[in-house]
C-alpha cells in the first residue's frame, strides 16, 4: 500500500509537469521508470542524456524523477528488505517445527482425500477390498494377454487406477472416525492430553530463537541446570539428615 501511494503521488506530479503529453503515456513511462528502472522511461520523463535532446529536458520534471527513482530504488527497497528480514528472524527458530507441521498437514490432507465413501459396515468394507482386488486382477490379465492394437492398455490403466482408489477408500474407512466430525457408531469420543504441571521453562525454551541470541539461550540453559542441581542437592541433604537422625535415635 505504501508503494502504491508513493507511486501515485509521483505519477500525479509527472502528469502536472508534463501537461502536453497524454496521461496514459506519462503513466506508462512512470511505471517503467520508477518500478523497473527502464531507460526509455527515464528518457521520456526528462532524463534523456542524448546530446541532441539533452537541452530539451524539463529541469523540474528531471528533479522530480531523480527524487522518485531515489525513493523507490533505495528507500523502499531497503524498507522491504528490512521487513522481510525481520519476519525471517522471527520464524527462523521455528523452521523445524514449521517443516514438520507442513509435512504432517500434507499427509493428513492426502489421507483424508481418500475418504470418499461413508462407513456402511464391515461387509461393505470387505466388498470394497474384494472389488479392488478384482479390478487389479482383470487389469493385470488384460496387460499380460492384450496388445496395443487391441486397445487393452486403456482399460488396464483404468482398472488399476480404480483398484488403487477403491483400496485406499477401504483402508481409510473405520467405524469410530468420519471426516464430517461424527463417528459412524454415533458414540462420543474424547482426546486426552497430558502435560507437566510446571511448563514455564518448556514454554520459553520452545519459543522461536532470534538469530544472534544463541549465547543467551545457552546461559539460560546453564542457569536452569544449576538451579535443578542445587535443588536436588538440598533434597538429598534433607534425606540424609533424616536418615542420620533416625539412626542416632
Amino acid at each position: 500500500s505504501i508503494t502504491a501511494m508513493v507511486f501515485a503521488s509521483f505519477s500525479l506530479a509527472f502528469l502536472c509537469l508534463a501537461k502536453d503529453k497524454a496521461a496514459g503515456w506519462v503513466l506508462a513511462n512512470s511505471y517503467r521508470g520508477l518500478l523497473f528502472g527502464d531507460g526509455d522511461g527515464f528518457n521520456n520523463l526528462g532524463m534523456d542524456i542524448d546530446e541532441e535532446n539533452y537541452m530539451n529536458n524539463n529541469g523540474t520534471l528531471t528533479a522530480f524523477l531523480v527524487m522518485g527513482s531515489l525513493f523507490f530504488n533505495i528507500i523502499l527497497l531497503n524498507l522491504i528488505i528490512a521487513v522481510y528480514g525481520n519476519e525471517y528472524n522471527k520464524v527462523a527458530g521455528e523452521t523445524p517445527s514449521l517443516f514438520l507441521h507442513g509435512r504432517a498437514s500434507g499427509c493428513v490432507m492426502y489421507i483424508m482425500s481418500c475418504n470418499m465413501l461413508p462407513w456402511l459396515g464391515f461387509r461393505f468394507n470387505s466388498a470394497l477390498k474384494l472389488a479392488a482386488a478384482a479390478c487389479f486382477s482383470v487389469g493385470a490379465y488384460l496387460h499380460l494377454r492384450g496388445t496395443d492394437e487391441d486397445g487393452h492398455e486403456r482399460y488396464t490403466a483404468l482398472l488399476i487406477a480404480a483398484s488403487q482408489i477403491l483400496l485406499q477408500a477401504a483402508l481409510v474407512q473405520c467405524e469410530w472416525f468420519s471426516i464430517e466430525g461424527v463417528a459412524a457408531n454415533k458414540k462420543d469420543h474424547f482426546l486426552w492430553v497430558c502435560h507437566r504441571e510446571n511448563t514455564d521453562y518448556l514454554d520459553s525454551y520452545h519459543e522461536p530463537l532470534p538469530i544472534g541470541h544463541f549465547e543467551e539461550r545457552i546461559d539460560e540453559t546453564h542457569r536452569y541446570i544449576d538451579e535443578r542441581i542445587m535443588s536436588l542437592e538440598e533434597k538429598l541433604d534433607a534425606i540424609l539428615d533424616q536418615l542420620t537422625g533416625a539412626g542416632a535415635a
